[in-house]
Formats: structure tokens, C-alpha cells, sequence
């Protein structure tokens, strides 16, 4: 065998390593994807609701719910809203009050357009509206009781 021959069939043999290797990398690269993919909860998430308080004229719901998912690392959001008292609950942007860390409130209507929320003094509060519509609402902290 010459020297041509001998370099042709190297070029032939690295090429094909080469080749071998890129099919490795790609199924490589595809089987690590479906695994991750496998790890993450692609699920909806878990909406509870937990309380829901009539206003007094009959006219309003204010409903206090929870909002959980994401898997083994998981969140869990606390949301309250008003919502007519003919319209059935359904979880969406239009929340007045939304805290994490915190496991309970209380809701009282003082009359038809007034609301008192009192939550967990340590909680983390993200959104706190103080009006919707005609609806006022007051918030205040409490402490945990034990």
C-alpha cells in the first residue's frame, strides 16, 4: 500500500469516526430534551377556593382562593376577588389581592360596597386594590395564631 492509498483510507476511517460521533451528540442532545421534559409539570395548575362571602344586597361574591402547581418546586398563590354574585367563579387577571406565605384571611362587608380583608401580619403581599367599581375595600394585618 502507498502513502496515497494509506492517507485515503485514514481520511475514510476519520470521517467516518467523525460522522459516528456527530449521531452520538444529536441522540445525545434529544434524549437529555425528553428527559427534562419528563421532569417538568407541563399540568394546569390547581385552583381551591376556600371562602367565598356574600355581600350583604346579595350583589357581590368576594371568593378567596388558592392557586398551586409547578411540580416538585411548586408555588402556591393566595388571590382574592369580587366577582357578581350571577357570574360564575373563574380565576383570572381581575384579582384585588393577591399574598403568598400567608394561610387564611377574613372578609367582612361592613355594607354592600365595603370590604374588610385582614390577612397573616408575615405574609407577602403582591397586590392590594383598595377599589373595584363601587366597591371599596380595606386591608389589615393580624397575627398568626398559634
Amino acid at each position: 500500500m502507498n502513502s496515497k492509498q494509506s492517507k485515503a483510507k485514514a481520511l475514510k476511517r476519520l470521517g467516518f469516526y467523525l460522522l459516528a460521533f456527530g449521531f452520538i451528540c444529536i441522540a445525545l442532545f434529544f434524549g437529555a430534551f425528553l428527559i427534562m421534559d419528563g421532569l417538568v409539570d407541563n399540568s394546569p395548575p390547581d385552583i381551591h377556593v376556600t371562602k367565598e362571602v356574600v355581600s350583604p344586597d346579595g350583589k357581590n361574591v368576594a371568593s378567596f382562593y388558592t392557586i398551586s402547581g409547578g411540580g416538585a418546586a411548586g408555588y402556591v398563590v393566595i388571590r382574592l376577588k369580587i366577582r357578581p354574585a350571577n357570574q360564575v367563579f373563574k380565576s383570572d387577571e381581575n384579582y384585588i389581592f393577591e399574598m403568598r406565605h400567608g394561610d387564611d384571611i377574613d372578609l367582612e362587608w361592613r355594607d354592600d360596597d365595603y370590604l374588610i380583608v385582614t390577612y397573616p401580619m408575615d405574609a407577602d403581599i403582591y397586590r392590594q386594590q383598595t377599589i373595584q367599581g363601587k366597591i371599596k375595600i380595606s386591608y389589615g394585618g393580624k397575627k398568626r395564631v398559634s
